[in-house]
């Protein structure tokens, strides 16, 4: 039993720090934007997907 206490408790411990690792307080939810271009790499990286495109800036310009 109290094995399984300490596992529980351990549990716990280590759950704070994933948690922490995927906090979402970089993102703005009240502020979207559309990008409309060209996929030219898509890498899904565990644990993360990062997706490159190539698309206009405001001037018209192509950018990676």
């Amino acid at each position: 039993m109290k094995f399984l206490s300490a596992l529980v408790v351990a549990s716990c411990i280590l759950s704070g720090n994933a948690l922490a690792h995927h906090s979402f307080a970089m993102f703005d939810n009240d502020k979207q934007i559309r990008l409309v271009g060209t996929v030219t790499e898509f890498r899904w990286q565990n644990p993360h997907v990062y997706i490159h495109l190539e698309a206009p800036d405001p001037k018209g310009k192509m950018r990676h």
